[in-house]
């Protein structure tokens, strides 16, 4: 797979990079590296990520004293460099995530999941990851349904099978819808994998989407929120801090009283707006992690 390479440029660099981090994983860019006055990050060269890296530029030239530099990442043989530091992770109690070609250490018990090289941004080496799949195995799943909004390779809601839920997963991204999809199928595992908008239906993705698996309804076209109904018992969503707050009458109307919501990806200093933009619609916080200057939080919907 070739790739693209991206990278911003700031004169003077900034103090903190974080708004920068946030607002690359919103186009995409899910893994980033910081220089002295650039970050930098990569996509894969597939139908729709020239447009992306273009309205990701459009939003970064909107800051003062920023230029941006894209051209083609050199070629490297991707199974190679990934045997380098992708190795076999043990996260939580249960949970082992391993590449594809590596044999693994398991203990009774544990949950492998097998994710591809170079497929996919999320492989549980980021603590956002890390933390859900921690989180995830506080609660009870069996039997439960599930929504993954934001799916990315599909890691959590593969996890979230294995764990006993019934789960769809969303994600705006074509690419990684067509990601998580493979990886589901390397999985065995029975998630449905559909292009959504947050909790929205994509009209051009039904033709496409697998309907063998419909335990769940499709929500019609054209909902809004206020005519959601409860559906789930678990949501998960490791995005961005403004999604977040976004999607939160969403999640609240989709989740049955004393559901949970799990929530990642947010830096700490927008920790403070997604916690009480998820109080305002009648969630506690449970339990909340921190790492490296990220917060993930499990959250429960009070009863009503």
């Amino acid at each position: 797979m070739k790739w693209v390479e991206f990278k911003a440029i700031f004169q003077p660099p900034p103090e903190d990079f974080s708004l920068f981090i946030d607002l690359f994983r919103e186009f995409g860019i899910d893994n980033t590296l910081e220089s002295d006055n650039a970050l930098t990050g990569c996509l894969p060269e597939v139908p729709g990520a020239d447009e992306r890296l273009l309205d990701l530029t459009n939003e970064l030239l909107k800051t003062k004293g920023v230029s941006v530099e894209i051209g083609p990442l050199e070629e490297v043989d991707w199974e190679v460099a990934w045997k380098q530091f992708f190795k076999p992770r043990r996260i939580g109690r249960r949970f082992v995530v391993s590449p594809s070609w590596e044999s693994c250490d398991r203990q009774p018990g544990d949950l492998l999941i097998r994710l591809d090289p170079g497929q996919a941004f999320g492989t549980g080496d980021h603590p956002t990851t890390r933390m859900c799949l921690e989180l995830m195995d506080t609660i009870e799943w069996v039997g439960r349904d599930v929504a993954d909004i934001g799916c990315g390779s599909g890691i959590l809601a593969i996890g979230a099978a294995q764990l006993g839920g019934i789960v769809e997963a969303f994600d705006i991204d074509p690419i990684a819808v067509e990601v998580a999809r493979a990886n589901v199928e390397l999985n065995g595992v029975p998630v449905r994998v559909e292009a959504r908008d947050g909790l929205q239906p994509s009209p051009s993705d039904w033709k496409s989407a697998p309907q063998d698996e419909t335990k769940l309804e499709n929500i019609p076209i054209g909902t809004s929120p206020a005519d959601l109904e409860p559906r789930y018992h678990v949501v998960l969503s490791n995005i961005i801090s403004m999604t977040l707050i976004r999607l939160s009458p969403q999640v609240r109307r989709v989740l049955h009283p004393g559901g949970y919501w799990i929530v990642s990806g947010i830096i700490e200093a927008n920790f403070e707006d997604v916690t009480k933009a998820a109080v305002n619609e009648g969630f506690s916080l449970v339990q909340e992690l921190r790492e490296d200057g990220w917060v993930a939080a499990l959250l429960m919907l009070d009863s009503r």
